[in-house]
């Protein structure tokens, strides 16, 4: 078995005494206090988190006649410059290899950020049909920190001197002494919030710097996959990889059908036919649904859970499966569980938290 990786602030974390775990073969922090704790905080304050383990691959060259496109969902030639999309990379019967955020730093000039475990495949995806351009994986270089929280724009001001106004889904660039960022208003919590992307060895420097701010906590693993559990958004290798499909997934918004792109094919063919769809529910008890239960109805088996965790916000188990596409409506009384052990509940939308911040303009904070 191979060593876990260790991101540029693994130090920092022991430092801090954070409990420490595997996760996609990185070392990362679980926790530095607690789960609740620290999710308490992001809602109410200012978070900050250590996602250097995620992917990075830089695209430079003629997006129309590379080939590129045909790569992914989104459209990239229609991105204006400065701006990210979130899409997804597709194998040919659709499932999704990956999901992923693109960010048009200049015509010629992209950058994907993917999970931390999918560099390579997508590298090689993207390979089939590249006719023209440079890709690189610059996963090594480049280091990611999250800030997120209702405060974090004035956060970002003062610690970093970083005064512009961000629409959603845009980024800018910063520098701090001979520091190069760029500072994108995106993230994965629901709360206002910026993945700020330095060069690796920097990354210490901006880390301290920002928590040298008494209204940011560090946070870890649990925190985030609650946080963006309560907002809905799905997780790679939980609740979507390659055996789903955007489609199911719930997910069409996010795919552009005026163009070409892998994958095509298999979902026009299966457009208004999915079996199962990526449902929501919560519990009628505090006790958490697990990755894994089953959800059942009338009797029956309707579907799995695949990502499951006790909200603070609601006070009860949410939780995120597939389910038979007769059996989603919302209202829908459901039990989960593994052989006698079962949870009572319903089908629910999202998200589960409605008060998040993510899209308050930065002037009204």
């Amino acid at each position: 078995m191979s060593e876990c990786k260790k991101t540029p602030l693994w130090g920092e974390h022991v430092k801090r005494g954070a409990k420490m775990v595997d996760f996609n073969g990185w070392r990362m922090p679980l926790y530095y206090t607690s789960v609740m704790k620290e999710h308490r905080w992001c809602r109410r304050k200012a978070a900050l988190f250590d996602t250097c383990h995620m992917g990075e691959v830089s695209f430079k060259g003629d997006v129309k006649k590379s080939g590129i496109e045909f790569s992914c969902t989104q459209n990239l030639s229609d991105m204006e410059i400065c701006s990210a999309r979130y899409g997804f990379f597709l194998n040919d019967d659709a499932g999704i290899l990956d999901d992923f955020i693109s960010f048009r730093k200049s015509e010629r000039d992209f950058l994907f950020v993917i999970n931390s475990s999918s560099s390579e495949k997508i590298i090689e995806n993207i390979k089939l049909s590249l006719k023209s351009g440079e890709l690189k994986d610059i996963s090594q270089k480049c280091a990611k920190i999250d800030l997120q929280g209702p405060l974090s724009a004035q956060v970002i001001k003062d610690t970093l001197g970083f005064r512009k106004s961000l629409k959603f889904f845009t980024f800018s660039r910063h520098s701090i002494g001979d520091t190069e960022l760029m500072i994108s208003r995106t993230g994965y919590t629901g709360e206002l919030g910026f993945e700020i992307y330095c060069d690796s060895g920097s990354a210490v420097k901006v880390w301290r710097k920002i928590l040298d701010d008494g209204r940011v906590l560090p946070a870890g693993l649990g925190a985030r996959d609650l946080l963006r559990l309560e907002m809905g958004f799905p997780l790679y290798g939980a609740d979507i990889d390659e055996k789903t499909n955007p489609l199911e997934a719930g997910m069409k918004k996010f795919i552009d059908f005026r163009k070409n792109f892998r994958g095509k094919d298999s979902l026009e063919k299966g457009a208004g036919k999915a079996a199962v769809i990526r449902s929501a529910f919560k519990t009628n008890s505090k006790r958490s649904p697990r990755r894994g239960f089953e959800i059942c109805s009338n009797g029956g088996k309707i579907g799995y859970v695949t990502s499951g965790g006790y909200s603070p916000v609601l006070d009860c188990g949410i939780g995120m499966g597939y389910v038979s596409s007769t059996c989603c409506s919302p209202g829908t009384e459901i039990e989960i569980g593994s052989g006698r052990k079962r949870l009572k509940g319903c089908i629910c939308e999202l998200p589960f938290y409605e008060k998040g911040s993510f899209r308050i303009p930065m002037e009204e904070r």
